[in-house]
Parts: C-alpha cells; structure tokens; sequence
C-alpha cells in the first residue's frame, strides 16, 4: 500500500531537502575555496546565497514529488489492478 502525500509529509520532505542541499552548498564553497586558495572561510553572504538556492531546489523537490504523486494516484484509480500469477 501506497502512502498518500499529505501536508506533514510535504513539509518535512521539504526541511530534508533544503537541509540537505544547503549543506552540500556549503561544503561544496568550503573545498572549492580550499582548492583555489588554501584558507577555509565562508562570508555571511555566501550563507545567504546557499540558503537561497537551497530553498528553491526544496522547494522544487517537493513540488514534484507532488505532483507525481497525484499522476500515481490518478494512474492507480484509472487502471485495475493486475493479477500477478499470469
């Protein structure tokens, strides 16, 4: 059995994915500042950016999970289901 795609799952897919792409941002602008001069360091405005790209791909991540969700539902009450033992 499918689970339906409900608000409360909506919301924490979407804290995962802004979390977890936020995190990627930063470690991502952490090595590629090591690799071109060697110091670590991370301005407040490059934070800013990141938490700013990581929104919308949460964002959009949930959206379309949405979205095909609703195509699966859709599809599931189109089509009977099929006997597996053929």
């Amino acid at each position: 059995m499918k689970r339906k795609m409900t608000l409360r799952i909506s919301i924490f897919l979407f804290f995962y994915l802004f979390t977890a792409f936020f995190l990627l941002g930063i470690a991502a602008r952490v090595i590629t500042g090591f690799i071109d001069s060697g110091e670590i360091y991370l301005l407040q405005g490059e934070l800013v950016k990141s938490a700013k790209m990581s929104f919308v791909a949460g964002a959009l991540g949930t959206l379309v999970s949405f979205i095909l969700n609703k195509i699966d539902e859709y599809n599931a009450r189109k089509k009977p289901p099929t006997d597996s033992d053929k």
